[in-house]
C-alpha cells in the first residue's frame, strides 16, 4: 500500500516515517528542512503544486502532519496561519478527493477551552486562541470533504525532534538542564503529555484495522501540569531538578492565553485501538532508550 506522508520532518512525521512496516510504501515531503527520509519539496499552500504531487504519487492513502504549530507565532501571524493550517489542509483534501486516496489528518488539544476535561471525543470544540481555531476549520474542511477521514486530536507531544525544527516540552527543558539554566515551568496547566512513540502507534493500528471515518482522542496516562512534567524529566534524565522554578501563567502574561487543563479521556483510544497510554515515567524513559 502506498502513502503519501507530507510533513515528515516534523516531530510526528518522522516518528511515522521511522516505525512504519514492509506492508507500506511511503513517499514523504518536507517543506523547507531536507532530510535523507524526505525527498519530495512541498508547499501546501500551492494547490497547484499539492495536485501535481498527489496525482503524481497516487497514494491509496494521505497522512498530513504538517501544520503551523507555535500558538504565539499563530497569535501574531494569523494571515500565514491561516494559509498553512487551513487552506492548507483544505488544498490536500482536495487533492487527495480526486484520486480517491483516504485521508488521515492530526487535530490538537488546543480545540478545548480547558473548562470541562477530561474531554472525549464528543466535547465541544471551543478554542482560546489562533491556534485552536484553524485546527477546529481544518477539523470540519476534512470531515466535509472526507467523511472517512480518521481525525486524530493530539494532546501535547514530547520526544527527540529535528534539531532544526521546533522544540517541544521535552527538548526545550532538556536543552535548559544542558545550559545550567535556571527556568521557569508552570504549576497551573495541565496535559497528558504525550510521547510521540505513542502517537505513531495509534497511526499505524488505526490504518491497521481500518478506523476510517472516526474521531481519536490519543494521550498519556497521567494528568500533570507542565511543572510535575519537567520534574519527572529531570529524574529519568539525570539533572538538577533545583533549575526547575514553579511559577503560575501569570508568569507569562506576554504569551498567547493558553488553555488551564486539555486533558483527554483516552477510553476509545483503548477500545477502539487496543493502546494502553503510557505513564509519563513510561514514556520518558522510551524517549531516552532511543539516544542510548
Amino acid at each position: 500500500m502506498k502513502i503519501l506522508l507530507i510533513g515528515a520532518t516534523s516531530l510526528l512525521g518522522r516518528k511515522i516515517y521511522s516505525s512504519t512496516t514492509s506492508n507500506y510504501d511511503i513517499v514523504a515531503t518536507y517543506h523547507t528542512q531536507t532530510s535523507d527520509l524526505a525527498k519530495i519539496k512541498l508547499d501546501i499552500t500551492n494547490p497547484i503544486q499539492v495536485r501535481k504531487v498527489v496525482k503524481d504519487i497516487h497514494p491509496q492513502i494521505v497522512i498530513h502532519t504538517s501544520s503551523l504549530g507555535d500558538i504565539d507565532y499563530c497569535e501574531n501571524h494569523q494571515k500565514e496561519a491561516k494559509q498553512i493550517n487551513v487552506e492548507g489542509t483544505r488544498n490536500i483534501v482536495q487533492a487527495a478527493k480526486l484520486i480517491r486516496a483516504k485521508c488521515v489528518f492530526f487535530s490538537t488539544n488546543a480545540v478545548f477551552d480547558g473548562k470541562s476535561p477530561p474531554y472525549n471525543e464528543r466535547s465541544q470544540m471551543h478554542p482560546l486562541n489562533y491556534y485552536g481555531k484553524t485546527k477546529v476549520a481544518a477539523e470540519k474542511i476534512v470531515s466535509t470533504y472526507f467523511p472517512q477521514a480518521i481525525i486524530f486530536r493530539l494532546n501535547t507531544m514530547y520526544g527527540w525532534n529535528d534539531s532544526r525544527e521546533r522544540n517541544n516540552p521535552a527538548t526545550w527543558i532538556l536543552d535548559r538542564f544542558s545550559k545550567k539554566l535556571p527556568t521557569p515551568v508552570v504549576t497551573d496547566i495541565y496535559n497528558n503529555h504525550l510521547w510521540v512513540g505513542q502517537a505513531a502507534q495509534a497511526v499505524w493500528k488505526a490504518i491497521e484495522i481500518g478506523a476510517w471515518g472516526q474521531i481519536f482522542h490519543i494521550a498519556g496516562k497521567e494528568c500533570l501540569s507542565r511543572y510535575q512534567f519537567a520534574c519527572e524529566l529531570a529524574r529519568v534524565f539525570h539533572c538538577n531538578e533545583k533549575l526547575l522554578k514553579p511559577v503560575t501563567s501569570n508568569y507569562f502574561a506576554q504569551l498567547t492565553p493558553r488553555a488551564h487543563n486539555t486533558c483527554f479521556a483516552t477510553q476509545k483510544m483503548e477500545r477502539v485501538l487496543g493502546v494502553s497510554p503510557l505513564s509519563l515515567k513510561q514514556g520518558l524513559q522510551a524517549m531516552k532508550v532511543e539516544r542510548t
